[in-house]
């Protein structure tokens, strides 16, 4: 053994990183056309309208035919009310599980 340094194998330089990419910052969501509270103003004035016109129809329609004509419409109403919600949850539900076999299906071929 001796005290003689070993000499370098490469002589090339060192490798040198590259610069790091910049990714510009994001850009902010573009601001709303309209302002917020217009909508709301809107929703408030039709919940005004039909409320009133609700009311004015119920007036008439207890001058025509009495509380038993008011309470006909409300409960044709009510019930014609059910029936569109029931359609809705029955098809909501189904859309649901066909989303929810979907993702068993994918998790399962996935292996996980």
């Amino acid at each position: 053994m001796s005290d003689e340094p070993i000499p370098p194998i490469d002589l090339a330089p060192p490798p040198v990183m590259p610069p790091p990419i910049m990714t510009p910052a994001p850009l902010p969501p573009p601001k709303a056309v309209t302002p917020a509270w217009v909508f709301i103003l809107l929703k408030t004035v039709l919940a005004v309208l039909v409320f009133t016109l609700i009311t004015a129809g119920m007036i008439l329609l207890h001058r025509e035919t009495g509380w038993e004509g008011i309470w006909k419409v409300t409960l044709i109403g009510t019930c014609g009310l059910f029936a569109i919600l029931s359609v809705l949850v029955i098809v909501g539900g189904a859309l649901d599980v066909r989303k929810l076999l979907r993702r068993l299906h994918e998790r399962e071929s996935s292996g996980d």
